[in-house]
Formats: C-alpha cells, structure tokens, sequence
C-alpha cells in the first residue's frame, strides 16, 4: 500500500463518520436472511421487516434539550427477540429501553446527539420506531 492508498482510506472514512454523525448514515452488524426497511429515511421514524436477524443497527438522532420525548415502539415479532436503545452523547449509559409494543417517555437534558441502537436477538417480523416531542 502506497501513501496515497493510505490517505484515500482515511477520507473515505472520514466522510462516513460524517455521515454518520449528520444522522444520515446507519451502522449495521451481524447477520440476516432478509431485511427490508429505512432507519435513516425520515429524522423520527424508522420501520422494517425482517427474518433470522441476528445484530444490531444503530443512527444517530438529534434531540433537543429541555423536551420530553415519546418513544413508541409498534409492530409485530414473531420469533426472537427486538430491543431498543437510547444511549446518552458518549455512549456510557442506557437512557431509555424498549421492546415491541411498548411507549416511554424521556426527558432531555441537553442538546446533542444520541445513539439509537436496536439489537436483534433470531428475530422474524416487523417494527416501526417513532418518537416526537411532547
């Protein structure tokens, strides 16, 4: 690898971690055998359909501070297991979790963004995510 080949590489995943930090790159991990959905289509929605997966995917969602945010978690799993999580600006602590059919509701301190992660345990079915402000 040349010097040049080295720099390329750098931006290339500099412009992704961008992207990600713009909300408008997910991450994935893990295996599947068939996904179809949008976690980054719209700023406060995401749904899919799946079979067999296995993993996470993870978006970065901007919140603002001083507002209360509902978290409604619908849809249908009908094998394995789908969890949601909210984690705070660095990563250390889960601020909110959610499994299917369940609603919260979260205050928010500051403005930054968040980590949204859902983990996917031999799951099979579908979900849709939505959360607005109160």
């Amino acid at each position: 690898m040349q010097i040049q080949d080295i720099w390329i590489v750098i931006a290339v995943l500099a412009c992704c971690r961008i992207l990600y930090l713009m909300e408008l790159l997910p991450i994935r991990g893990g295996h599947r055998i068939g996904f179809i959905g949008s976690l980054c289509g719209e700023r406060t929605r995401c749904n899919a359909v799946f079979t067999r997966c296995n993993g996470y995917m993870r978006r970065v969602v901007r919140l603002q501070g001083g507002k209360t945010y509902r978290f409604d978690m619908g849809g249908k799993i009908s094998h394995g297991q789908l969890n949601t999580i909210l984690w705070d600006p660095k990563c250390r602590t889960r601020l909110l979790e959610l499994q299917s059919g369940e609603q919260k509701e979260i205050k928010i301190e500051e403005t930054a963004r968040y980590r949204l992660e859902l983990r996917f345990e031999s799951a099979s079915g579908n979900f849709t995510l939505s959360w607005n402000e109160e």
